[in-house]
């Protein structure tokens, strides 16, 4: 009796373990994202920020119009259809759609800094610092915002404030080129040649460095200084084709010589 219970036992417990491995076998699986308006709307903006990241705002925006169509429209979904449309040069298009929302979102500082870009292509230069200012208030380690406010300054001619924010840049990553070569320039503007020497040579071989200098005498419009550092560099590297468009832009004769 007792093996023909452990008998019994052990086909029942068989029995319980096949039946447990046939449920999970007809699991009912998750529903797809896209049977969802939610989810449809999430797979949509994921879609429009990768378009985006690859280089295709036309598609980008076209995803967006679809999204639009079925929701109303929101701060992230308008968010990202005023990058699409920065992206395609409609600026003015970008600021309409960003604008109703600063008011509510006065601590987004990625809101200020996208209306910062805006403005400053709409040439509304001071509608742009204090836009930038502001995001760099917010989020002071933000390397891209500073170099950009530190850009806008050197555009409004304000070096030496330029010079300010873009070292900032250049200490919170001192790996972009682009942000040490913005500082050369600045330092060029306010009178540091040198400084700005140093900062280009960081950036590239000496006759490239003395190039970029050149470039700034020349944008400062020094013209004697930029010929000397235009010729110093092609002394260097006689194919030096930032010095010889230099030379060809403020001091033909002195090219073809």
């Amino acid at each position: 009796m007792r093996l023909n219970l452990a008998a019994l036992l052990l086909s029942v417990s068989l029995l319980s373990a096949c039946a447990t491995t046939g449920k999970e076998r007809v699991r009912p699986q998750p529903a797809p994202a896209w049977s969802s308006a939610d989810g449809r709307l999430e797979a949509r903006m994921d879609m429009a920020e990768t378009m985006l990241r690859a280089g295709q705002p036309e598609r980008a925006v076209a995803v967006l119009s679809t999204a639009r169509q079925e929701v109303s429209g929101f701060y992230e979904l308008d968010l990202l259809q005023a990058r699409a449309f920065q992206a395609l040069g409609m600026t003015n298009e970008a600021v309409e759609m960003l604008e109703p929302h600063r008011v509510k979102r006065r601590r987004d500082a990625d809101l200020l800094q996208l209306l910062g870009l805006l403005y400053f292509d709409l040439d509304r230069l001071e509608h742009a610092e204090a836009a930038l200012e502001r995001a760099a208030e917010l989020d002071p380690e933000d390397a891209e915002n500073a170099n950009n406010l530190g850009f806008l300054l050197l555009v409004m001619e304000r070096p030496t404030d330029a010079v300010t924010w873009l070292r900032t840049a250049v200490s919170l990553d001192p790996a972009q080129q682009r942000y040490r070569g913005n500082l050369g320039f600045a330092l060029a503007a306010d009178g540091q040649s040198e400084q700005a020497l140093q900062i280009f040579r960081s950036a590239g071989p000496e006759a490239l460095a003395l190039a970029r200098l050149g470039v700034a005498h020349e944008r400062a419009e020094q013209h004697e200084l930029a010929v000397a550092r235009y010729t110093q560099a092609l002394q260097i590297d006689p194919h030096q084709a930032v010095a010889r468009a230099g030379l060809g832009r403020i001091a033909p004769s002195t090219q073809q010589e």
